[in-house]
């Protein structure tokens, strides 16, 4: 088993233009079966500036992905094996995204973004069967005025247009737009003292079907009472509407058919966030915060045995709530004409997530996540160790009686620089530790990776 990654990119500056050329190729034998892959991908950015500080910036990327999907191991005794039946489970995938955007600065107190973007994304030969994916196009828009009416007061104003339509044999043919005004004032009440506050309105109209809109208005405060020291408080509410697969795709797995929900409705949620920021020395600092997460409709995959149908359905109300720190010191010392910096970031987030409905945990989510990342710098060499841990997952979907374990992986790398090279050694899952997300689908096991990258 190998995998073989090379990026090539070239910049240049031609007076008022800049422009930067990326190219990849990625291929994988992956892990199981149906896990090798083929990716390519071209990239590419343009700067221009125009008299009077105008500036335009255009973005292109065009990728193609062929890959298999493991869906499901064939068994515990063979984790990395799939059905036979299932080895034609490959897909392949072409997309084309374009971005531009202009920048006009009209005074020293008003601006003028406009932004545009453009996706077309088309499928083909998913799970063995005949094509039948039409090419799915999303088309947005956003206009942007950034106002100074005062100096106290940065006021941002916009407006954000998308529209999507997608023709499949797996969903059918629907169109769908949004458009989101919005308004956002941050004052400066002292130098040590900001408040943010606005709003903005979301409109979702999928056309022949639904319309559903929410007014969300948010809130936040910054302050610093000593130059060490930052407090921040914020509450905002948010909105997400049923996107056209959620609603309408209709195809089968394996053993599972994914249901249609033409009902599914949009999921609104309120967050809530308490924390603070304290530097111990300059280059230790700690942030602590709390947080709540409030969901009504909150959408889900659903899987019903007994019938052996997945479906995208609500959750009526569910609640995320917790604490998160995390700290990053680095101690930069010279021993014996060398220069040598250690550092480490750690962070924790424990969580409490329930179906307020039925009182109980949501699924696939541990209460406990840590990460730990060591760092040592001498001279031109590198050495780092990343250790993830997530608690066990209380509920699952599929088979809920068998055992599960919590995540426990190590990851170590090195890398060293000469002229214009860095040689990079690393070994992922050091500890070869066998570990689930999903049922019947392990993460991967031990491997190993060589890298070499120049830059001219």
């Amino acid at each position: 088993m190998h995998y073989v990654r090379t990026d090539i990119s070239y910049s240049k500056q031609f007076g008022r233009l800049g422009m930067r050329i990326s190219a990849g190729r990625f291929m994988s034998t992956g892990y199981t079966q149906l896990g090798d892959f083929k990716k390519y991908n071209l990239t590419s950015k343009f700067d221009y500036r125009f008299p009077d500080n105008i500036k335009w910036t255009g973005y292109a990327a065009y990728s193609f992905i062929y890959r298999g999907f493991f869906i499901q191991w064939k068994g515990q005794n063979d984790p990395y094996e799939v059905d036979e039946a299932n080895l034609d489970n490959y897909a392949k995938t072409n997309q084309l995204s374009v971005y531009s955007k202009l920048a006009i600065p009209v005074s020293s107190r008003f601006a003028i973004n406009v932004r545009a973007s453009f996706v077309r994304t088309l499928m083909g030969n998913q799970f063995g069967e005949a094509a039948g994916f039409n090419p799915a196009l999303g088309q947005g828009m956003e206009f942007q005025v950034d106002w100074l009416p005062h100096s106290g007061h940065t006021v941002t104003i916009g407006m954000q247009y998308q529209h999507d339509a997608g023709s499949t044999k797996y969903f059918g043919d629907h169109k769908g737009f949004f458009i989101g005004p919005y308004l956002q004032d941050e004052w400066k009440i002292r130098e040590n003292l900001r408040v943010t506050a606005g709003f903005r309105y979301d409109r979702y109209q999928l056309i022949g079907g639904p319309k559903e809109d929410l007014f969300s208005p948010r809130i936040g405060i910054n302050w610093q009472p000593w130059s060490t020291t930052s407090l921040r408080a914020s509450a905002g509410s948010g909105f997400r509407a049923a996107t056209i697969v959620e609603r309408y795709l209709e195809l089968a797995i394996m053993n599972f058919k994914i249901k249609a929900n033409p009902g599914l409705k949009a999921e609104s949620s309120w967050a809530y966030d308490l924390g603070f920021r304290h530097y111990v020395t300059e280059n230790w600092n700690v942030d602590v915060s709390l947080f709540d997460n409030e969901y009504w409709e909150l959408i889900e995959a659903h899987l019903d045995l007994i019938r052996g149908q997945i479906q995208f359905r609500n959750i009526p109300r569910a609640r995320i709530r917790g604490i998160e720190a995390t700290t990053n010191i680095s101690m930069p010392i010279r021993i014996l004409g060398l220069n040598m910096i250690p550092s480490l970031q750690a962070s924790v987030t424990a969580m409490d997530h329930k179906d307020l409905k039925w009182n109980e945990p949501l699924t696939y989510r541990p209460k406990l996540l840590a990460t730990i990342k060591a760092l040592f710098r001498i001279g031109s060499a590198q050495i780092e160790v990343d250790y993830r841990y997530a608690s066990k997952i209380d509920k699952v979907k599929i088979y809920p009686i068998n055992d599960r374990v919590p995540m426990k992986f190590l990851d170590v790398r090195a890398s060293y620089d000469f002229w214009h090279l860095t040689v990079q050694l690393g070994i992922n899952n050091l500890l070869q530790y066998n570990y689930a997300p999903m049922e019947s689908n392990l993460m991967p096991m031990r491997t190993f990776t060589v890298g070499l990258q120049g830059e001219f």
